[in-house]
This record gives structure tokens, sequence and C-alpha cells, in this order.
């Protein structure tokens, strides 16, 4: 068997047990998290044919352009387009896809069995479950497809070569329309060339430059089109320390991946210590570039570059995730099959002692990962995973509130929306939810007709920032069907235009006198100096009302 062949069989074994690690998934459902946007709430994926993909290479669709990674949902809608299993199956082809090409990538520079263990490394990472599993993460997998081309198309010539490739420019197109977070190529590029093919430097800035140019259109595109859609979030410390501490949280969620999310807090925990410690690495690095290893000065240097485009440089809305680290993780996989190899290679006791140790990471990383992939079944195991590993995450607190109101599990929703009203009280979506939930509730039990909860929650988002508009909504929900939709709808908007003590005591003493002891409370609620006098009379007289104890 000629060398080429045994690689491609091995390649594909590897790739097959990637798969293998995650069928399970063809078990698991549609998610309220995205899915439905892109699929089974999309029209355009319900109506198929030409009209989806003019509107897929024609516009923005879902905060982004990516064209291809729309369109790869069409054999699904074809073949299964009621059927999770099938979009799952399409994914971990994928998925099965990349570890084989990094396979391939990893064997041209370590011997076979070191460029199999460190894909399989890389595919047993909990931090692949997120791609890998999740039906509209598909961008990622297709986007690695074309971003691990470029570099097999460019690590096949001569390092002396700087002429251009037009079919890796190609490539590298390919891959921007799947995901744009692939921008971080051409330096990427330039340091394989260096260290990992030891071109001269000046050579692989002339081939990484046509990829750089090409990057400049999609970046400035990229940008414009967060600010349209409102997607840089205000940076909550210096930029300096939160770029430092988003690399260091991917560092530390690679080496340690123990608490692992759909949704993480927007505020990272110490963040200045983390971004200490990650300027700490990089200059220890910097210290001792000239002993480390030409691989290993690609792997420090690969690493943060792969997580420029999420590291937060320009502050975005979802700050974390775990897919962002996927280009990362697998950028890592030939210098650590070179490792591998140096391991697997040395003499006999140390040698037995380094297989043993890479079979223990390997099937505890294999174990978590199959823990983490249960939480994605459905969307309530995905929330209520979310809210018990990081309960200040807001967004995962209003998304578990949203799927257990679905499930008609009016109590438990309501705590969850609760908790998102403490965790951030002068934020609006934990109130809207309440809001929702109450009238959702409400017409369940018939007292409400049908379709009034979306209709409200349709006028609300158009009046959060109308208070004439918002006025006119608070005067239409009947008290008297609903009066939990009524009060959490006026504790938003008291939250949105605050008033001061005297007027929310006027308020609650005339929602007393129009007998509505819980609207008075409401208002009371909202006062800053609750020790007044005036306060305390009317918190006993809403009481009394009530029919509270004193």
């Amino acid at each position: 068997m000629t060398s080429a062949r045994k690689g491609a069989v091995v390649g594909a074994g590897v790739a097959l047990l990637a798969a293998a690690l995650h069928a399970g998934a063809l078990g698991h459902g549609f998610l309220n998290w995205d899915d439905n946007r892109f699929i089974t709430g999309n029209p355009l994926f319900a109506d198929g044919g030409w009209a989806y993909v003019r509107a897929a290479l024609s516009q923005v669709q879902f905060d982004a352009y990516h064209p291809l990674h729309l369109l790869s949902y069409l054999p699904d809608r074809w073949l299964w387009p009621q059927s999770p299993a099938g979009f799952v199956a399409v994914d971990l082809a994928l998925f099965a896809l990349d570890v084989f090409l990094l396979v391939q990538l990893a064997r041209r520079h370590a011997c076979l069995p070191g460029a199999a263990v460190a894909a399989l490394l890389f595919a047993a990472h909990p931090l692949c479950v997120e791609p890998a599993l999740w039906i509209s993460a598909r961008k990622d997998l297709l986007a690695m497809v074309f971003f691990l081309g470029v570099f097999l198309l460019e690590d096949a010539r001569d390092p002396t070569d700087g002429r251009l490739r037009p079919a890796g420019i190609a490539l590298f197109a390919a891959a921007v329309l799947a995901k744009t977070s692939t921008l971080c190529l051409p330096p990427l590029l330039w340091g394989w060339l260096v260290w990992m093919r030891r071109a001269p430097a000046r050579t692989a800035l002339r081939r990484a430059i046509p990829y750089a140019l090409l990057s400049l259109i999609p970046a400035i595109a990229v940008l414009t089109v967060w600010r349209g859609h409102q997607m840089i979030a205000v940076r909550p410390t210096a930029a300096p320390v939160d770029v430092l501490a988003t690399l260091a949280t991917y560092a530390r969620r690679t080496i340690w991946p123990s608490d692992l999310s759909a949704i993480y807090p927007e505020v990272m925990p110490r963040p200045v210590l983390s971004a200490a410690l990650a300027a700490t690495f990089a200059i220890a690095a910097w210290l001792g570039w000239r002993r480390l290893p030409p691989p290993a000065r690609f792997a420090v240097f690969a690493f943060p570059v792969a997580l420029l485009p999420v590291a937060n440089i320009v502050p975005v809305v979802f700050r974390f995730a775990d897919r962002y680290a996927f280009l990362a993780l697998g950028m890592l996989v030939p210098p650590a099959a070179i490792g591998l190899e140096a391991l697997f290679r040395a003499r006999r006791p140390r040698r037995f002692a380094a297989i043993g140790a890479v079979a223990a990471v390997t099937i505890s990383l294999a174990w978590a990962s199959l823990v983490l992939a249960a939480t994605w079944k459905d969307s309530r195991a995905l929330w209520a995973h979310a809210s018990a590993v990081h309960p200040d995450a807001l967004l995962a607190r209003l998304k578990y509130g949203e799927t257990l109101r679905d499930l008609g599990e009016w109590a438990p929703a309501t705590a969850e929306y609760q908790a998102a009203v403490r965790l951030r009280p002068n934020n609006p979506l934990g109130y809207a939810g309440l809001f929702n939930l109450y009238a959702t509730r409400a017409e369940a039990e018939g007292r409400l007709p049908p379709g009034t909860a979306r209709r409200w929650l349709g006028q609300l988002g158009a009046a959060m920032d109308d208070p004439a508009a918002f006025a006119a909504l608070l005067s239409r929900v009947p008290r008297a069907a609903c009066p939990e939709c009524a009060n959490s709808l006026l504790l938003l908007n008291l939250r949105r235009w605050p008033q001061p003590d005297p007027s929310l005591r006027r308020a609650a003493r005339a929602a007393l006198d129009r007998g509505m002891p819980d609207a008075a409370f409401v208002f009371l609620s909202q006062a800053v100096d609750q020790q007044a006098p005036e306060w305390i009379a009317l918190y006993a007289d809403s009481r009394r009302a009530a029919g509270l104890s004193q």
C-alpha cells in the first residue's frame, strides 16, 4: 500500500471515529436557538426554490452575509425538510471531512500515527460539540473545509514559489462566504509558510498578500453589517484587558473545558487576572522564542491569531461561543502531531508513559464531549444546562424561560424570567418575557383571545422607545382579564422611564382609590426612599386593601 493510500485509509478511519463519537445526535431535535430562524420558522426555507437562492446570494440575513452557509441547507430542504436527523447527518459528514483533511495536512509534517492521534484529540474535544451537533452551526464546519483546502494547496507548493494560485483565492473566498471569521487566514498562512514550511519570510509575505487584499472587502462589510444590526456591544472593560482576557478565556477552555455552554455571561469572571495571565504568557513566549522549535512557534502564533476575529477587538453582542474556537483548535493539530511524533519515538519507558497519558486525555475528552452532547438533544436540555452552569448568563435565563413557557410550564418559566430581571434590572428583556408569558398563560386559560400575546409583543417592540405608544399599549391591556399582564407592563414602563418618589406615591394612592392594590405595589416598589413615612403608610394601606396580614 502506497503512503498516500495508507494516509487516506487512516484518515478515513479517524474521520469515521469522529462521526461515530456523536452518532447519538441523530436522535436530537431542532432547537429554538437559531434552528427556528434558519429552518423551522424560515418562510424562505419553507418555500425553497429560486427565491431562497436569490435571498441567500443578495441579502444580509440573520445579521450576517453567509450565502454558502444558507445554500448548504438546500439538499436538506429537498431530502428531509422536517427531519432533524437528516440535518445532523450532513453536519456529522462535514465534521468527519474536517477531521479527514486535518489528518492529511498533519501527516505531511509528522508520522501518520501522530497525525491520526492529533486529529482524534481535536475530534474528541468538547469545544467541537457545538459546531458538530448544532444544526445552525453548519457554517463553522463548511468554512473549515475550504479553510483547510487553502492550507493543503499552499502546503503542497515549493516553499520558494511566490506566485499567486487562483485556486487558493477561490477556496478562501468560499470560506469567507461560509463564515467571515475565516478572515484570519492571511496571517495564519504567513506563519504556516515560515515555521511549518520554512519558507523565507519575504516569500511567505508575498504569498499571503493576495489573501490579505481579498479580505479587506468582507472585513469592511462585516463591520458595516454589525453596526447596522446593533451587533456591536458596549465594552465592559478597557480594550486591552478585554481582548487579552478573551484570549485567556479561550485558552483556558481549550486546556480545561469544564464549564462549556451554549451561552456565557457577557462579562467574564476576573477579567484583569485573565488579562494578566495572558500578558505573562505572551512575555514568556517572547523571551523564550529562540528556544522554541518552529512548530511550537507556529502553535503559539496561530492560536491567538485564529481567534482575532472573535477576540472582542470589536466587542460583539454574543461575546463568547464554543464554536468561535473551532478554527483555532484545528490549527493546533499539525504542530501537535509533530509533538506526538517526538513522544512516540522516545525511549521505551517514556514512550509508554506518553502513550498512556495521551490515551487517558483522549478518553477524558471524549467522555466530556458525550456528556456535553446530551445537553444539545432538545431546547429544554440545552437551556437547563446553560442556566445551571452559568446562572448569571442573562440570555440563557431568557431562553430557558421561553422554552418552559412554550411547554406550558408556567411556574418554572416565571422563575427564570424573574431571575433574568434580578440579573439585569434595567434590561427590558426580562420584563418583556414576563409580560409575554402572562399573556400566553391567559390565552391558554381562556382569559384572552388566541393571538393576543403575539400581537401585544409586536406592539411592545414598536413602543419600547416611545413613551406615548407605550402608554397607549398599557391602556389597552385589560386588567380584569389579565392583571399580571398589566402589572408586568407597568413595571417595565417604570423601569424605562423612571419617576420621582412623589409621583410614584401619588400614582400608588390613585391605584388604591381605584381598587387596584396590586398596581399600587408596583408603583411603590420603584420608590428610592422606602423608609419615608408616606411610603410606609401607603404600603400598609396597600396590604390591607389586598387582604394581606400586617
